[in-house]
């Protein structure tokens, strides 16, 4: 039997995924009701159909390349190389789970905005770095879509090697931080990048878009799903690497810790 023939009932799933999904929607948008019982009365109808649509979107795409590449693979393939093809549908998959497992646009567990302020530092004043979430007025805006979970942080000085450091204390209980990633509609500095940071400032690993990396630049539309091996870790510290002379502001969304 060929490869071609074992994975082609992915394309039935798939299908099946984009027709529930579907079906989801229709509520919302005919009736403006809830697309799901546990979403907050906070996220209207239309604000959690965009969420949905922003995670299939994503969600598609990588179905449909792992189909494609499972399909390319010769019938002496090994495990080790099928399983590197679907390695990176967890990732891409995770905020439509999110959103089908009931939480709309409030993850479940604890989240970093849940354990308080962060410590705000950097190599220039403090005051050029600002932390805030919904709860303290900020409005989380990517791409048209406001978000009620996560939080905003504004970097505005530059400078040669210029950044901003925002550490939470974490007390060593997590493993993984799990959050997306995007400008702010009122943001007017792109091209800055990120890192997370461990105990003793080392650079901790990430995986994004399927690659395991310790830096990333912030792509100029829509979210960037982020996970993060945090194991042993008693602090977490993000950094903000500003790219211009203007004030760089990002938001991090549906942040779980687990």
């Amino acid at each position: 039997m060929s490869i071609r023939s074992k994975f082609s009932g992915l394309r039935r799933a798939r299908a099946l995924c984009l027709i529930a999904a579907t079906a989801l929607l229709i509520p919302a948008l005919l009736w403006g009701g809830d697309l799901l019982a546990g979403a907050q009365s906070s996220t209207s109808g239309a604000d959690l159909a965009q969420q949905y649509l922003s995670a299939l979107g994503p969600a598609g795409t990588a179905i449909a390349t792992a189909e494609a590449k499972l399909k390319a693979l010769p019938i002496t393939a090994s495990v080790t190389q099928v399983k590197a093809v679907v390695a990176p549908l967890p990732e891409a998959l995770g905020p439509l789970e999110t959103l089908t497992q009931g939480g709309g646009s409030s993850p479940t567990g604890p989240s970093l905005q849940s354990l308080g302020k962060p410590i705000i530092d950097g190599n220039y004043d403090s005051q050029c770095h600002r932390y805030s979430t919904p709860a303290s007025g900020a409005h989380l805006i990517v791409d048209g879509t406001e978000y009620q979970d996560g939080f905003q942080v504004n970097t505005s000085c530059t400078g040669d090697g210029a950044y901003g450091d925002y550490t939470w204390e974490i007390g060593a209980k997590y493993t993984s931080l799990k959050v997306q990633v995007g400008y702010d509609l009122s943001n007017s500095c792109v091209g800055s990048a990120m890192r997370f940071l461990g105990n003793r400032g080392e650079y901790l690993p990430f995986v994004s878009n399927g690659k395991m990396m310790e830096a990333i630049g912030i792509q100029a539309r829509g979210l960037v799903s982020m996970n993060v091996s945090i194991t042993q870790q008693t602090q977490l510290t993000l950094r903000i690497i500003p790219n211009c002379n203007q004030d760089s502001i990002v938001d991090f969304v549906n942040d779980t810790l687990s």
